[in-house]
């Protein structure tokens, strides 16, 4: 038959994400997550953790699994828009202007069908794009050390979105289903790289689904408990010192050239400090080897509640807070816990401070 190239290869490319790599020691597993499966108007791939299955431009007329690389790569080389396509039992053959492949087809492997599980979200428009953006702005902060292992995805709760590595917590605000879950970064990159055809978001015996377009991921979710990241934000009554600057986009301009004289110093000889005067708040970034920038940024606005001493000093990753500080207007400094805490308007950032380099 012949089949529109570009619209296979667009539909290819979408679950092209949920390929699986070399790393798995059993080889039908690991030939099974490399591969497409074809079902007749369907194609599905998946690695594991995430799952994805979306609708075909046209009906191939089987069931088939193929290496999904190396086909994908193979109608990509081809010039034409139109290529002949026949799908069989033992392989499949693709021709178009005297070129021609062939690619082995496995054992077709059931699966269960995610594509007409969605059941009409609860969720507006806008509340799907609030989750969206939740997502992708947690994500961020998650931990990239496998070791911690929760810490490695987004927690998802009835109210807020939450991420931490650790040295950073941010909890999104978001009035969403109850779906109480944490879930691997790699489904937010895929749900928020389609996020404009994104119709709803919902929990499934599967795990959690994201549907778009014609097509729908699901992601595997961990089951153990995420540790209580609430009890380090800071309550009522602590001790504090709040600042607001005049111009807060030229204090994020101007982090961007402190990052910039440390990035190739290493770790040991950073030192970045923020001090606070009634006035000013003044930054300052020191290498060792390469030397100092020191700047100072009006403040609209402070207000101190601290009588246990005169702290208006801190040492702080300049990468972390340029990350952190989003879109606030300022922070809020905790002397006793040596704690930031940025406000945003859908957002808290709780973002530790250390201990300045001897």
């Amino acid at each position: 038959m012949n089949i529109d190239r570009k619209k296979l290869i667009k539909s290819l490319e979408i679950i092209e994400n949920a390929l699986g790599g070399n790393n798995d020691p059993n080889e039908q597993s690991r030939m099974e997550r490399q591969s497409f499966r074809f079902n007749k108007t369907t194609v599905y791939a998946t690695n594991g953790e995430i799952a994805i299955e979306t609708i075909l431009p046209f009906d191939v007329g089987t069931q088939c699994c193929i290496h999904g690389k190396s086909l994908l790569n193979f109608l990509k080389s081809l010039g034409s828009d139109n290529v002949s396509a026949e799908f069989g039992e033992k392989q499949l053959i693709v021709s178009a202007s005297g070129v021609e492949g062939k690619f082995v087809t496995s054992p077709y492997k059931e699966y269960e069908h995610i594509i007409d599980k969605y059941k009409k979200s609860k969720i507006s428009r806008g509340g799907i794009n609030k989750i969206l953006l939740g997502l992708k702005n947690c994500k961020s902060f998650v931990s990239k050390d496998k070791t911690l292992g929760l810490l490695c995805g987004v927690k998802i709760d009835k109210e807020f979105i939450m991420a931490s590595d650790r040295t950073r917590i941010i909890k999104y605000e978001v009035s969403s289903e109850p779906y109480g879950c944490v879930i691997p970064t790699t489904f937010i990159d895929i749900l928020f790289e389609y996020k404009d055809d994104v119709y709803g978001i919902q929990m499934d015996d599967v795990g959690l689904l994201g549907f778009f377009g014609h097509s729908v991921i699901a992601t595997v979710i961990y089951d153990d408990k995420y540790p209580d990241l609430d009890k380090y934000f800071p309550k009522d009554g602590t001790n504090f010192i709040s600042v607001t600057f005049k111009k807060p986009d030229e204090f994020k301009k101007a982090l961007g050239r402190h990052i910039a004289l440390l990035k190739d110093v290493d770790l040991s000889e950073r030192d970045t400090c923020i001090e606070i005067s009634e006035k000013a708040c003044e930054l300052v970034t020191t290498s060792k080897s390469i030397g100092t920038i020191k700047e100072s940024f009006e403040i609209a606005t402070i207000q101190i509640k601290y009588e246990a001493g005169d702290l208006k000093k801190f040492y702080v990753d300049p990468l972390l807070l340029k990350q952190s500080i989003g879109n606030c207007l300022g922070f809020v400094f905790y002397p006793e816990t040596k704690l930031i805490l940025f406000n945003g308007e859908n957002s808290k950032c709780l973002l530790q401070t250390r201990k300045p380099i001897k």
